[in-house]
């Protein structure tokens, strides 16, 4: 591996690859630098049951994505999305509530597509 570092070695042998892709258990892309992905490569979207919209979103540059992948590898990041859902949750139902109790008020705003979703 020494040799291959240096300078000396611009080219490596399939043979090679396959060796150091064994002996360091990742993916030839990883070794390469063609991906971050160490042992899945090939990993199936529908799996991942990610939406043509997520992937787009992840695509574009729009958000930081290291940052996205290293809140979610944190060991607390089940926790925050329980709290998360917690919260929206208790949000949903306080709108719900409020709708319930104005539905006749006619000083309120129509409803929009958003509150009948709810």
């Amino acid at each position: 591996m020494g040799n291959y570092e240096t300078e000396n070695y611009k080219d490596i042998s399939h043979t090679s690859i396959v060796t150091l892709v064994k002996f360091y258990d990742v993916s030839a892309d990883y070794l390469l630098g063609l991906t971050e992905s160490k042992n899945h490569p090939n990993a199936d979207l529908a799996k991942l049951h990610l939406s043509d919209t997520m992937i787009e979103l992840l695509k574009s540059g729009a958000i930081n994505t290291r940052l996205l992948f290293e809140m979610a590898a944190h060991r607390d990041f089940v926790k925050l999305l329980a709290d998360i859902e917690i919260y929206v949750d208790g949000i949903a139902s306080i709108i719900r509530d409020i709708k319930k109790a104005h539905r006749q008020d006619s000083t309120c705003a129509p409803e929009t597509d958003f509150v009948r979703e709810l």
